[in-house]
């Protein structure tokens, strides 16, 4: 069995797989928003913390593929960690963990704003992409 890959194909490091696994915590932990017979206000709160968690994938997604092996590990641990603030957050979000999910969510979005300042044009999350995405 052959291990030589095409030049174009890249697989998923493992840092990458688990920043995947981090994201999909989180929509587990908001899978219990929609519990006991929801609300319409439950619906609109999961949907709004869902496009969080989304935005946050697809950004860092974007950027590992663009940048390939060049994508910044410490970059990806930083995110998770913002991650991770935003997962744990999400239990008491109607409480007293607004704020942390919030904070947790700017921070990781200012980080995502510089993933992709080391290249000038059509890196994933940086300076030049789409606002209305990053």
């Amino acid at each position: 069995m052959s291990t030589h890959q095409p030049p174009g194909e890249r697989h998923a490091s493992w840092i990458e797989l688990f920043f995947d696994l981090v994201v999909v915590a989180g929509v587990l932990q908001l899978s219990h928003l929609l519990h006991e017979s929801p609300a319409p206000a439950d619906l609109g709160l999961y949907v709004l913390l869902y496009l969080a968690f989304w935005i946050s994938w697809v950004c860092f997604t974007v950027y590992g593929n663009v940048e390939g092996i060049r994508a910044g590990t410490p970059g990806l641990l930083l995110a998770m960690s913002g991650l991770a603030v935003m997962v744990s957050a999400v239990p008491r979000i109607r409480t007293d963990h607004t704020t942390a999910f919030v904070c947790a969510y700017v921070f990781r979005r200012r980080g995502s704003s510089r993933c992709g300042s080391t290249r000038p044009c059509g890196t994933g999350c940086g300076p030049s992409a789409s606002p209305s995405i990053c």
